[in-house]
């Protein structure tokens, strides 16, 4: 069996998390290969916060794809909703016989939604060609079905890497809540930012981790506010702030799943989230977190005051049920639904092979 797993995001030096999923999944296919597996990865990013170079790195990514139009493959699993998809397409028309799989993670079906309508007609096409569309989280769904017209879907979250983040019971707690992720309006930020300034009064101690177009008016907000930013850490440094938080705070206004909402769970930091977002989905209520709603500075403000001043021995048994929870999003768990999906599928095309 030969797969090739290619991605429209990947870790950078300058953004050392993006798409680290799919090498966490792609390095995990590797341990865990027969001999008679093989694996290979192609990454480029079609993205990038400056977005007058959006084009030419779209050019520059299906360019660099050539090469494999002419490598014969059992297997082409896509990452992200991305011009690679396109590619995907001319591949399958070079060699049939090839199975296709498309994984939609929630921010790249947010830019096609944005898109003009004959693009999104360009890419409802193309999904066509995909044997299977995977998304990382059950909340994309109605989104995919509505925009996309998809039935048939697999849901397998990214997968948040158990071997890295875990509980560290000799880390301090420095700060009340941390908020990570891209410093935009998707994300909620805005409104994070105005209910911490609601709570001028209180004593609260908060670090961001990202980047983002919102970075300037959270480094304002930090003029009065005992706020700390983070640009784009390492995941051992990520582990740690984690760590040294209480809360991690996710107002997302999407339906994306939210990994680092997994990440901090699995540190044993109970998360706060917006009850209508996907990533409300990893969240108990009171036991491994908080949700809430209406997704306003008002309401939020209110369940940070009830977070900050939540009683010590009230924290430990909600961190304890954390800790124990959502192991179903473990990259162990993941990786393994990966491996089974593409054994079946390499099973079925030795048993019916195309004529």
């Amino acid at each position: 069996m030969k797969v090739l797993v290619a991605t429209a995001t990947y870790p950078t030096p300058d953004r050392p998390s993006a798409g680290i999923f799919v090498r966490n999944q792609f390095r995990f296919f590797r341990r865990h290969a027969t001999p008679d597996e093989t694996f290979k990865l192609f990454k480029v990013r079609t993205t990038t916060r400056r977005k007058s170079r959006s084009w030419p790195l779209v050019i520059w990514a299906t360019l660099k794809f050539i090469p494999y139009f002419f490598r014969r493959f059992d297997i082409v699993h896509i990452h992200f909703l991305s011009p690679l998809a396109h590619a995907a397409r001319i591949y399958r028309f070079l060699h049939p016989t090839t199975k296709l799989i498309l994984t939609i993670h929630g921010n790249d079906l947010r830019k096609v939604q944005n898109r003009p309508q004959r693009v999104k007609t360009r890419y409802i096409k193309t999904l066509t060609y995909f044997d299977e569309i995977i998304l990382s989280g059950e909340s994309l769904l109605p989104t995919v079905q509505k925009q996309l017209g998809l039935e048939q879907c697999r849901i397998i979250c990214a997968g948040v890497d158990d071997l890295r983040f875990q509980v560290d019971p000799d880390c301090r707690k420095e700060f009340d809540f941390i908020f990570v992720g891209s410093f935009t309006r998707d994300n909620g930020l805005d409104i994070l930012i105005s209910a911490l300034e609601m709570l001028e009064e209180q004593e609260i101690r908060a670090c961001f981790v990202g980047s983002g177009p919102l970075k300037k008016e959270l480094q304002r907000a930090g003029h009065h506010l005992n706020l700390q930013i983070f640009v784009e850490v390492p995941q051992t440094r990520l582990r740690q702030l984690y760590n040294s938080s209480r809360f991690l705070v996710f107002p997302v206004r999407g339906d994306s799943f939210g990994l680092v909402v997994s990440e901090a769970i699995h540190c044993g930091v109970p998360a706060i989230v917006y009850s209508g977002s996907g990533a409300s989905s990893q969240v108990r209520n009171n036991e491994t977190g908080v949700t809430y709603k209406p997704n306003t500075p008002e309401q939020l403000s209110r369940v940070l005051l009830a977070a900050f001043n939540m009683a010590d021995s009230d924290y430990r048994v909600l961190s304890d049920c954390t800790r124990q929870a959502n192991l179903e999003y473990s990259l162990s768990h993941t990786g393994t639904q990966l491996l089974k999906l593409y054994r079946q599928i390499a099973a079925e095309k030795e048993l019916h092979p195309v004529k």
